[in-house]
């Protein structure tokens, strides 16, 4: 089997808070898109090693369908939260719902914790890791 690895150029988010220096009430992260997509994740969240801001791929800078000029990458969560085209960055003291989540989505995304079917309905699945992995030994 071939495996591909993509090259992205990116920058952690733990970088641009660096930057930015936000105030000490700052608690939530804001992002605003181009197309008017919104979301928003809390800074602890997104001061997560593996999250990122790309702006290239392979050595070339995004292209517009893949989300340029720039892009969030949350890995551990739903793709409603890794927003393209990413246009305003907000650091806030209080929560501010995005797009999908004000409509019914689940505001945490979590990949592990839960499934989200349709446009309002969300399901709960918690997994116990270490029993789910002795079932597949």
């Amino acid at each position: 089997m071939k495996r591909f690895r993509l090259q992205m150029g990116r920058n952690s988010f733990k970088n641009i808070v660096d930057l930015a220096k936000p105030k000490e009430n700052a608690k939530f992260v804001s992002f605003q898109c181009a197309d008017g997509y919104t979301t928003s994740l809390t800074l602890e969240e997104l001061l997560k090693d593996n999250v990122l801001l790309a702006y290239k791929l392979d050595g070339k800078f995004l292209e517009e369908s893949l989300g340029a000029p720039l892009r969030l990458v949350v890995p551990d969560k739903y793709g409603y939260k890794s927003a393209m085209w990413l246009t305003r960055i907000k650091f806030t003291s209080k929560k501010e719902l995005g797009y999908w989540e004000s409509r019914g989505y689940s505001d945490s995304a979590d990949v592990w914790k839960i499934a989200t079917i349709g446009e309002r309905m969300v399901f709960k699945v918690y997994v116990d890791l270490p029993k789910w992995r002795k079932r597949l030994v």
